[in-house]
């Protein structure tokens, strides 16, 4: 262990090169994550909209650490103690959720995870290093802050609250070498799409301070969707089947990558409904518009002949730009706009 708590003020001293590397020891050794690309053994963001899968998630990956499970998702695990876990939840609904998921799990008889549940009032750093002094007396290695929004004394929109409830609720752990796990909620604003934000709330802050998170979203019955970022690392997908024995199968293999957008195959249906559309539309002029010099007219004749739901003033401003594949030539006559 680094320092014995987080107010002593020795390490601000200048050491050497040497010193640090004595200090450090074998720590200097261990590899940047617990679960390769999953749960970084400093800090790991997890994060979604309510009711996606987030906290049962890392129930299921506390049960694999807990239970000594070589891996989890198909990703060996970095066992390099035996792992006690605390949750740390932020009101009576949480503990419920979490005593519910890890008593499913069977975790009730091992005496490898304790709760502790927040008592609803303000928590001065003073009071968080205390609760850091309890789990860690009582001999646990890794906590659960489950959740952010509801744990944090002041305004998780501004910055330097962020960072001030990072400061005295992440850092004790931290300090001590004691991996923490953040559970958050999406951010409420709507993507350009449509879609709810895929990025934590006080995104910049938690992002900022997190060295891996994790974005976690309901993509369709029992299949969720992992999406992995981190300081200096690409960005990964990964979808898994979830289900009601609380296992967590990959449906595929890790994909690098942005994640789709789901409004994508909206996009490409819209798209081939117009050129459908659109061939429809030249065609018919084509056929029976020739004579007719007045577009507004073409454009009438149209929408009534094929019962379309644009409006004729959108009919004629296609027909005018070519946007339907024809071009008026004058004295009546329309062409193929591709054939002249």
């Amino acid at each position: 262990m680094r320092f014995t708590r987080m107010t002593d003020l020795e390490f601000f001293r200048p050491r050497s090169l040497a010193d640090l590397v004595n200090e450090y020891g074998e720590d200097l050794q261990k590899p940047p994550f617990i679960i390769p690309g999953i749960l970084h053994n400093v800090s790991t963001v997890v994060y979604g909209q309510p009711k996606h899968g987030k906290s049962v998630w890392v129930c299921g990956m506390v049960k694999a650490l807990v239970s000594g499970d070589s891996e989890f998702m198909g990703q060996p695990i970095h066992h390099d103690r035996e792992w006690r876990v605390s949750f740390i939840l932020s009101d009576g609904g949480a503990e419920r959720e979490v005593v519910r998921d890890m008593a499913a799990m069977g975790l009730e008889s091992k005496h490898h995870t304790s709760v502790l549940t927040y008592p609803g009032m303000p928590f001065t750093p003073e009071q968080w290093q205390v609760v850091a002094d309890r789990v860690i007396s009582d001999g646990c290695n890794l906590v659960v802050l489950d959740n952010f929004i509801s744990l944090i004394e002041g305004n998780p929109n501004y910055t330097q609250d962020v960072n001030d409830w990072w400061n005295a609720a992440v850092r004790p752990f931290t300090l001590y070498g004691i991996p923490v796990i953040v559970v958050a909620h999406s951010s409420d604003k709507f993507a350009p799409g449509g879609e709810k934000g895929k990025t934590p709330a006080a995104s910049f802050a938690l992002t900022a301070r997190t060295r891996w998170s994790v974005h976690v979203w309901r993509c369709g019955k029992d299949l969720e969707t992992l999406a992995f970022t981190g300081k200096g690392q690409g960005h990964t997908d990964w979808e898994y089947w979830s289900n009601r024995d609380y296992g967590f199968t990959p449906a595929e293999k890790p994909v690098a990558g942005k994640p789709e957008k789901k409004d994508e195959k909206k996009s490409e249906k819209k798209k081939r409904d117009f050129e459908a559309t659109r061939d429809m539309v030249r065609d018919w002029v084509l056929a029976n518009g020739q004579g007719v010099s007045n577009k507004s007219e073409v454009a009438r004749m149209v929408k009534t002949a094929l019962n379309l739901d644009q409006t004729e003033v959108t009919i004629r401003q296609r027909l005018g730009d070519g946007g339907y594949g024809v071009h008026y030539a004058g004295n009546g006559k329309w062409y193929r706009k591709d054939s002249e």
